[in-house]
């Protein structure tokens, strides 16, 4: 991924002035202080937020984005809401090695879950998409050390495929198991005439 000359603001709050990233590691993590800024970043490369001027070097169309916030249909359950929006997958869900990991609860409705079983269903549906870049904020939290252990193996599986993965976080536990390329933002707005550079 390589990002140039992006300056991005929030009504008159400028965030980014002419800010450059590149990383050709498979797996690379945003670390920083809540509200530094990571969360905006992954939007605006997932084109989720549109800048006022950058280049990318990718599609927007190959990337996902999963977010903190819960995207789950709460009427559904958590296979329908993987069908929902994987209906190809159906097949590949029951024989992924993660659905050990959640058949117990993957057939509840999602307003039944706890927070951390929608979370864990919805890396699962990323994972499964398999897209060229998969981005994930603070993707581990809410995930207990089994369901967290899964989650990395899987999530280094689909890096040695196609997937480049990006993500935040806060721990370091995180950085160290999936051996990343760190960066780091420091939450000093605007981010000006800057390249973000890995530690």
């Amino acid at each position: 991924m390589k990002i140039e000359g992006l300056t991005f603001s929030y009504g008159n709050n400028l965030i980014f002035e002419k800010v450059s990233f590149e990383t050709n590691s498979k797996i690379a993590v945003l670390t920083g202080p809540s509200g530094c800024g990571k969360t905006t970043f992954l939007k605006i490369a997932a084109g989720w937020a549109t800048p006022s001027t950058v280049s990318m070097d990718y599609n927007t169309k190959g990337t996902l984005l999963v977010i903190q916030e819960d995207a789950f249909l709460p009427w559904l359950s958590g296979i329908e809401n993987i069908r929902f929006v994987l209906p190809e997958k159906v097949a590949s869900i029951k024989n992924h090695a993660l659905y050990e990991e959640v058949r117990s609860f993957i057939e509840k409705k999602a307003y039944e879950m706890s927070f951390g079983q929608r979370r864990c269903l919805e890396i699962f549906r990323a994972i499964l998409a398999a897209p060229a870049i998969l981005l994930l904020d603070e993707p581990f939290n809410f995930l207990d050390r089994s369901f967290r252990k899964a989650m990395v193996d899987s999530l280094l599986d689909v890096t040695h495929q196609q997937t480049q993965l990006i993500f935040t976080s806060h721990y370091n536990e995180d950085i160290s198991d999936l051996s990343a390329e760190v960066f780091y933002l420091n939450g000093q707005f605007p981010y000006s005439n800057l390249i973000i550079k890995s530690k």
